[in-house]
């Protein structure tokens, strides 16, 4: 087998390009090794190759279907590949995993599920759940905070998309693995981290498609119970994060649960988680786009204790005073009192930052032009 690996790894790298065939044999025998191993209860590979050079030829064979819409054999197969080699000793170098992750997620994102070829569905699907069952494989071989967030910092691409489906498939991913961080019970997150990722998830409560806002509210929720296991609190014995109010419509119930969370978060956020916070929804809210900076803008004044001051009868009241403290805070630069308390001696910090990350975006239109 040893000697059939060097010559699949052969074919995979010749310069006539890929051989589809080739590759979906070398991707199979590395699988084959990999049971064979933990069949005989070892964790290493007994072939000529390295466990990081045999992840790089599987990175070299994603990177020839990245960009493919339509699915196809390789991607599982190439996913599946990739996690039983990550239960093989030593761990991958963070570069190279690092470089399969975008990769491997990037993929699977852009993928489209084929209406009426039922080959194509459940290739579609396969790679899908394959890309969780890797993603959650990692994060059991890892269990460090660092790992989880870099992890999530590549779904979090998707979550600015302006697909639905994207949004609803990066949203879902994010919620899965801190579902499964929340029941490892191990993860650390007492830096801004937890503040980028409230902030984050907290601008998808009230979006347009109801899927994403159900999952940032579990996202948002396993975040706070994280926080809370810190502190050695059991998340039952606190009140709940969520109201329960079923004559809401799911807008208005989006607005009220958003008031609440922010009040909830806010009191367990570190200075250094608040600062994140903020410096978060700020720059949503000088989002161009109006489906990012309203939402962030009522976050803001949630979390500012304000929000009564945006909050209307019915949804399409609260959205007009939304765009209201909008303008004011936008084009007029008329802050609440209430965050220029908050930002005392901070507001050179979080305007610097905006107005270089403005500067670098410029920088890189000019250039492209």
């Amino acid at each position: 087998m040893a000697a059939f690996l060097s010559r699949l790894g052969h074919l995979n790298s010749c310069q006539d390009g890929p051989n589809e065939q080739a590759q979906c044999m070398f991707l199979t025998y590395i699988l084959t090794a990999c049971l064979t191993a933990i069949v005989r209860g070892e964790d290493e590979l007994h072939l000529p190759q390295t466990k990081a050079e045999l992840v790089a030829e599987v990175v070299a064979v994603l990177e020839q279907v990245v960009a493919e819409p339509t699915p196809g054999n390789i991607l599982p197969c190439a996913l599946v590949a990739l996690h039983h080699l990550s239960k093989m000793k030593p761990h991958t170098p963070w570069e190279l995993e690092d470089r399969f992750l975008s990769l491997a997620i990037h993929a699977v994102l852009r993928l489209e599920e084929p209406s009426y070829d039922y080959v194509g569905q459940s290739l579609y699907w396969s790679s899908q759940q394959t890309l969780e069952v890797l993603l959650l494989g990692l994060l059991d071989e890892d269990s460090s905070s660092n790992h989880l967030f870099a992890i999530l910092d590549h779904l979090q691409t998707g979550l600015h998309s302006q697909e639905d489906r994207e949004r609803v498939w990066a949203s879902g991913k994010i919620a899965t693995l801190l579902r499964r961080a929340a029941l490892l019970q191990k993860y650390n997150i007492m830096g801004d981290t937890l503040g980028r990722y409230v902030a984050e998830l907290g601008v998808l409560l009230m979006d347009p498609k109801r899927q994403v806002g159900r999952h940032a509210r579990e996202g948002i929720y396993r975040l706070y119970e994280l926080a809370l296991q810190q502190r050695g609190i059991d998340i039952r014995e606190m009140a709940g994060l969520w109201i329960r109010e079923p004559h809401l419509d799911w807008e208005m119930a989006s607005y009220q649960n958003t008031v609440q969370m922010a009040k909830k978060l806010d009191a367990i956020f570190t200075p250094e988680q608040r600062l994140a916070f903020l410096k978060t929804v700020l720059r949503a809210v000088w989002d161009p786009d109006l489906q990012v900076s309203q939402p962030a803008l009522f976050l803001l004044y949630a979390f500012l204790g304000l929000g009564k001051e945006v909050l209307g009868m019915d949804a399409q009241g609260t959205e007009a005073k939304i765009r209201r403290q909008l303008h004011r805070l936008r084009e007029c630069g008329k802050q609440p009192m209430e965050l220029r308390w908050l930002l005392a001696g901070k507001d050179d910090v979080l305007i610097d930052d905006l107005e270089e990350e403005e500067e670098m975006e410029e920088e890189a239109e000019e250039a492209e032009e």
